[in-house]
């Protein structure tokens, strides 16, 4: 995960932010690539960009590493 607070100097890279306790969102470029939720048993909850749930996963840098590879996914397909 990365968490930067000058997302110039790594255009490309993901850029995750935790908004409140256990809620982090991500972004590529300025775009929105999904939300992860902790969870009341311990998971993380892996959501894409419209909010569907997407898996569970035991920590946190599992499921940062579905939702960028989700991401990476849509835009190879769309060519961005």
């Amino acid at each position: 995960m990365t968490i930067s607070k000058d997302h110039d100097a790594r255009p490309s890279a993901a850029v995750w932010s935790r908004v409140e306790r256990d809620f982090y969102v991500g972004s590529r470029n300025g775009d929105f690539i999904g939300h992860i939720d902790r969870l009341s048993d311990g998971q993380y909850q892996a959501h894409d960009p419209s909010a569907r749930a997407v898996a569970s996963f035991p920590d946190l840098s599992s499921a940062v590493a579905e939702l960028e590879a989700a991401d990476a996914r849509r835009r190879a397909e769309s060519g961005s």
